[in-house]
């Protein structure tokens, strides 16, 4: 076909290419459509301020674990109760951690276990992960990442993880919690609004457990260690035929601070705001 059609509200226009001419076949309104959407483009679009390249499933970073952990100083019943802090939060077993050296200012003994640590990985390191961002307010410092990919920060009190999770549910349930006659109208309520008894009577139990504070545990601060890569980072870590990692493929300090603010909506800060750190 040599011609192009052109369709308006109520015009309609043959255009032909040879002669570059227009025939006018109706003519009842002036007022123009709009026009068709465009085809989606194959160019990079931007989001959240960064250009989000065309990458394969090869070059896309994950979180490969998350390392929690809680330096006590001392050896003792704070020790353990620490840990046992980190196997509530994580659901398994934390490790030990050694002095490596005497040191008698601190009172510290070579050998001596004086911290606890657990790694989480798959979806339950991204929920603690998400908690513990929540908690940050989203924001970190350039000197949280390191150049490897890694990066790393503390939140000062434990209790924080489930105050900040669950702000919705402490909005609905606070006239509740406090009270021996209304726990049985709040499992009551939340079971018939969901359809469910169990439901009511579950979410009762999770608040309580993370927003109730235990004096018999105390509160702890706590470390976050992020560990990003992207796949193939088996290769350095086999038994067999081990090799090193392509400069390609490893993940670099820009692109850990990339996929914080792209994934996260995170706001990374040059130095703290905060007087004395």
């Amino acid at each position: 076909m040599e011609g192009v059609i052109l369709s308006f509200q109520s015009v309609t226009f043959i255009a032909y290419n040879p002669s570059g001419l227009f025939t006018l076949l109706v003519e009842t309104n002036s007022t123009a459509s709009p026009p068709p959407p465009l085809p989606p483009s194959n160019q990079p679009h931007h989001h959240n301020g960064f250009r989000e390249e065309a990458i394969t499933p090869n070059e896309r970073i994950k979180v490969q674990k998350l390392v929690l952990n809680i330096s006590v100083g001392e050896s003792g019943d704070r020790l353990t109760r620490a840990a046992k802090v980190l196997e509530q939060l994580s659901g398994q077993t934390p490790v030990f951690s050694k002095a490596r050296y005497t040191v008698r200012s601190f009172g510290i003994r070579r050998n001596e276990k004086i911290a606890c640590y657990v790694t989480v990985r798959g979806d339950k390191a991204m929920q603690l992960l998400e908690s513990g961002l929540k908690v940050k307010e989203y924001e970190l410092l350039r000197r949280n990442f390191s150049d490897t990919g890694c990066f790393g920060f503390g939140i000062p009190e434990h209790i924080d993880l489930g105050i900040k999770a669950h702000e919705a549910w402490l909005a609905l349930f606070v006239d509740y919690l406090f009270s021996m006659s209304g726990e049985t109208d709040l499992i009551l309520m939340r079971g018939s609004s969901f359809g469910l008894f169990d439901v009511g009577m579950t979410m009762h139990n999770i608040l309580s457990s993370l927003l109730r504070y235990d004096p018999s545990t105390g509160i702890y601060g706590m470390d976050f260690y992020v560990v990003l890569e992207r796949p193939g980072y088996r290769v350095g870590r086999r038994r067999r035929c081990k090799s090193r990692v392509g400069i390609h493929q490893r993940v670099t300090k820009d692109d850990a601070m990339k996929w914080f603010q792209v994934k996260y909506e995170g706001v990374i800060l040059n130095k703290s705001q905060n007087i004395g750190c």
